[in-house]
Parts: structure tokens; C-alpha cells; sequence
């Protein structure tokens, strides 16, 4: 398992923490940490914006961020979670531009090679 595979979600930063520290011990047992560079802290609902103490990771803080990225799929995060189609457009768009110009050269060729 790697760590990038887990998700913890809590009602509340306090139950947050405890989770945390269940999953330190776990991880202690089988002598691995948690890289706290590599995690972060998304908070959303009513109370996305208020202030709160910090969560630790290994002694770290957790960083909060606006966008999680969990098994290939973005979230955005404030009031509301959403999935982001930003990045599935741009691949899309992409493979279809690839497919085009690939499809008018055959084309060309296939044109070309009648006359």
C-alpha cells in the first residue's frame, strides 16, 4: 500500500487528529512513516474558511490545499467538493486534435495517391 492510496475523512479536525494518530501507530508497527511533504489537509463545508489548529502528520503540519488529486481524479475543494473536468478536457481535446491531423493526412496520402 502505498500512501498516496489513503484518504482519511472526519467530521472534525479533533477526530481528524486522533485518526492521524492511529495511523502513525499502525505505521510504526511495520516501521514506515508518512511523508507530510507528500500530504495535505482539505477542509470543506460551512466551515471550509475558518481558522483551526494545526493538523500533524509525523510531527509536520499538513499543508491545506484547494485541490486534491486521488486515483487520477482532481477534486476542488472550498464550500463544496467538486470533480474537476479541467484536466479530462484538455487530454480529450488533445487526442482529438492528434486524431484530426492524423486522419487528414491519411486522407492527403489516400487523395494523393488516386491523381
Amino acid at each position: 500500500m502505498y500512501a498516496d492510496d489513503l484518504i482519511l475523512i472526519a467530521a472534525s479536525c479533533t477526530d481528524l487528529r486522533q485518526m492521524i494518530k492511529i495511523c502513525e501507530l499502525e505505521m510504526s508497527w511495520l516501521d514506515m512513516d508518512f511523508n507530510a511533504k507528500k500530504s495535505c489537509l482539505v477542509r470543506c463545508g460551512p466551515r471550509y474558511s475558518k481558522n483551526f489548529a494545526d493538523v500533524l502528520l509525523n510531527g509536520a503540519p499538513l499543508r491545506l490545499c484547494n485541490t486534491l488529486k486521488y486515483l487520477g481524479i482532481t477534486f476542488d475543494v472550498k464550500r463544496k467538493l467538486k470533480v474537476s473536468m479541467a484536466s479530462k478536457r484538455i487530454k480529450f481535446l488533445g487526442r482529438l486534435i492528434t486524431f484530426m491531423a492524423v486522419s487528414v493526412l491519411q486522407l492527403l496520402v489516400w487523395y494523393c495517391a488516386i491523381f
